[in-house]
């Protein structure tokens, strides 16, 4: 926790909030219109801020400098981890494996500083099952933003290889929220940058798209994000496109019940277009 963001004392009477830094000071003042907020609601202000502004490196360096050796024992102790594990990254490089599960607990601090007990309580007895952290999708969305033009992750979202690594990791998680930001990570990252259109690069990557649907994408709600904003996209991309299509089809014979599903979901919003997106595509989809 020390090594990422700022630090922060709270005194308990007046609950003032100081920083060893004053980078952040004036930006978390309270809105003088709306009065002294709740301490919870501030608290949690505080930190959401502090996650999704990170200190410089060099900032951080001086600071952890300045701290005494028991300081900084006490800082890492309490940390706060929320119970969550971080499942291990199939990676060949040690290096790059601490980098992506840096990244992987930076997503995790950030889902968490922007959860809401009300709205997990909501999504999990409208969903059954899975476990949520409590973030809409909208602030998945910014989380994952925030982190691709983090200065400090550049050397991972500028490897694709790792890039896919750290989707891969995180869609094995198991929050729900860790999942859709994988998916985001791959739709909106990996999938534009072009590197899945070739055929030896969508088949490796559907192989391993296969793994997922027995422990992992086996709910509605990430199973169809995951269809639709991935398998969806690269049914426009992919090439060549009928090959493709004929693949995911293919899963429609699997044992899985989520990956029979996903066979037919992410193809939903190119049914309307009928055979534009290559000749035949219909037939195929209807003899399925």
């Amino acid at each position: 926790f020390l090594k990422k963001w700022t630090l922060i004392s709270c005194s308990k009477r007046k609950f003032q909030v100081s920083f060893f830094s004053l980078y952040h000071r004036k930006s978390l003042k309270c809105n003088s219109r709306t009065g002294v907020l709740k301490k919870k609601a501030y608290m949690r202000q505080v930190v959401r801020h502090i996650l999704l502004n990170p200190m410089k490196s060099r900032k951080r360096k001086k600071l952890a400098s300045n701290l005494s050796a028991s300081t900084r024992a006490t800082l890492k102790k309490e940390s706060p981890t929320n119970g969550t594990s971080v499942s291990r990254v199939t990676g060949s490089d040690s290096g790059s494996k601490e980098d992506i599960l840096e990244v992987v607990k930076s997503v995790q601090n950030l889902l968490d500083a922007s959860s809401s007990a009300k709205y997990k309580d909501w999504i999990e007895n409208y969903v059954k099952g899975p476990k949520f952290r409590g973030v809409k999708m909208p602030g998945i969305r910014e989380v994952v933003k925030t982190t691709i033009k983090s200065e400090e992750f550049d050397h991972v979202f500028n490897d694709t290889e790792k890039s896919f690594d750290l989707a891969m990791t995180l869609l094995k998680q198991e929050m729900s929220e860790d999942r859709l930001a994988g998916t985001l990570i791959i739709a909106d990252h990996i999938i534009p940058s072009g590197h899945l259109d070739k055929a030896e690069e969508w088949e490796k990557a559907l192989s391993q798209f296969s793994g997922l649907y027995k422990h992992h994408l086996t709910d509605w709600g990430t199973n169809d994000s995951f269809s639709l904003k991935v398998l969806g996209r690269l049914v426009k991309r992919a090439k060549p496109k009928k090959e493709f299509a004929s693949y995911v089809l293919n899963w429609k014979h699997s044992e899985l019940f989520w990956q029979r599903r996903a066979s037919h979901v992410c193809f939903v919003t190119q049914v309307k277009h009928g055979d534009k997106l290559f000749d035949g595509f219909t037939a195929m989809l209807v003899g399925t």
